[in-house]
């Protein structure tokens, strides 16, 4: 049960309820199953990621370093039970700007999951992704283009029609090509995310939202500014009805938005 409500509230965008239900899945696992049982360590994962969810990335790095030797122990250093914590400890990495550290582990999940599953699974093309989003983070552009271009086109082949991750890895691409002074190129990749965006995921979703504030900075980069202006400002009114104006994000909108006024003007 409680591991089940975990899931359900992380998924929900409940961290902090999710890492209270989680804990007591582990609990509950480590009595019943020992600390060394593979779905206590299951468990121990599940909590590690809503942790880090909530900023709290010591005790995740403690809970998911935990859970790795457990699942090195019961299945194997090759396992994709291994490569899905040493992905989630690496995303973790990246939300605190640890690129460099973040990479290894990523690219030894995606070396693990194409052992297993071939190079055209949707594991394989979700940790391509990961990769992608590391090396432009780390400033090695060139190998972040070529990776992401690798992950976009997987994304293609293994979602039929439109889907939330055809949208999330056209807007990394287009995110390394702007950084690369290619703008005009990254266009269209943003307004093909920004439709399918729209098309599949809720107005305040993450995702659309990425899309729709990553085409505004496309535009700005083009000069046009007016375009731009239009698209945060209806990012912010849609960010400011359903969350606090307050948060770090909605402050960001605003500074977005102030640059650009003082760009045109």
């Amino acid at each position: 049960y409680w591991t089940n409500l975990a899931f359900l509230l992380h998924n929900a965008g409940r961290p902090e309820e999710a890492v209270e239900c989680g804990r007591k899945a582990l609990a509950i696992q480590e009595v019943l199953l020992g600390e060394d049982h593979p779905e206590t360590a299951a468990a121990r994962q599940n909590l590690a990621t809503s942790l880090a969810a909530i900023g709290e990335f010591d005790e995740a790095e403690e809970q998911a370093g935990r859970a790795l030797t457990v699942f090195k122990a019961a299945y194997g250093e090759r396992h994709t039970r291994v490569a899905s914590v040493l992905n989630n400890t690496a995303l973790a990495l990246l939300d605190q700007g640890e690129p460099e550290r973040a990479l290894p582990r990523l690219e030894e999940a995606l070396a693990i999951y194409v052992e297993t599953f071939g190079s055209e699974h949707v594991y394989v093309a979700i940790a391509r992704h990961n990769v992608g989003r590391a090396l432009h983070e780390s400033g090695r552009l060139e190998e972040a283009e070529r990776t992401c271009e690798e992950s976009f086109a997987l994304f293609g082949e293994v979602f039929e029609g439109d889907h939330p991750n055809v949208a999330a890895s056209a807007i990394q691409l287009a995110k390394v090509r702007r950084d690369r002074g290619r703008p005009t190129e990254a266009e269209p990749l943003l307004r093909d995310a920004v439709r399918i965006a729209g098309a599949t995921l809720n107005p305040d979703h993450p995702v659309r939202v990425r899309a729709d504030r990553e085409l505004a900075r496309c535009l700005f980069d083009l000069g046009r500014y007016d375009e731009a202006e239009e698209l945060l400002v209806a990012v912010q009114a849609l960010h400011d009805s359903t969350a606090s104006p307050d948060d770090d994000e909605a402050r960001a909108i605003a500074a977005e938005l102030d640059s650009l006024r003082r760009a045109r003007d």
